[in-house]
């Protein structure tokens, strides 16, 4: 079942509060149109990195945030993009493209042994915990006393580094 405007709205709203107050409480995301949210507010605050691996670049997710990659990179953002298929097995073919054409999207051609992960600014995170829901566990912001937690986003980071590394460049 597709979350009510209504919902959504508020969504976003709890989002965008939990960065900009510095909350470090984890939530959930429980649909498509969260991560979208989720991925759109996480690239309009970034400030250094947006480190995104994921499946297909699926149409619901990522379909209509080439924007907010556009604003990312014009504000010095590095913007990194890997995906398991292939660029033309890619949902969202004009996101690809634009990313494609910046250098900032590398495609695998195969499934990876890892869950899909989104790490912007060593900070904010997306993990996702059911692919085909699009479930995720979130987090906007990490206490610098929270070594855990810091260090199992230093692990992301060095992960999703190794797999920009050896993720072929789509031609």
């Amino acid at each position: 079942m597709l979350p009510s405007l209504s919902n959504l709205k508020e969504y976003e709203a709890l989002v965008r509060e939990s960065i900009e107050t510095g909350s470090c409480d984890l939530f959930r995301n429980a649909s498509a149109a969260h991560a979208a949210i989720i991925m759109r507010l996480f690239c309009e605050y970034a400030k250094r990195t947006v480190h995104i691996f994921c499946g297909r670049m699926n149409r619901e997710v990522y379909g209509a945030l080439r924007e907010s990659f556009a604003g990312a990179i014009a504000r010095g953002v590095e913007v990194q993009f890997i995906t398991e298929e292939l660029f033309e097995h890619l949902e969202s073919g004009d996101v690809a493209q634009y990313l494609r054409e910046r250098g900032a999207l590398r495609c695998y051609g195969e499934k990876q042994d890892i869950a899909h992960f989104s790490v912007v600014d060593g900070r904010m995170f997306r993990v996702e915990a059911d692919r085909e829901k699009k479930s995720a566990l979130v987090g906007t912001n990490v206490d610098p006393e929270d070594t855990e937690r810091l260090e199992t986003l230093k692990a992301m980071e060095e992960a999703f580094n190794r797999l920009w590394s050896e993720a072929p460049v789509p031609v």
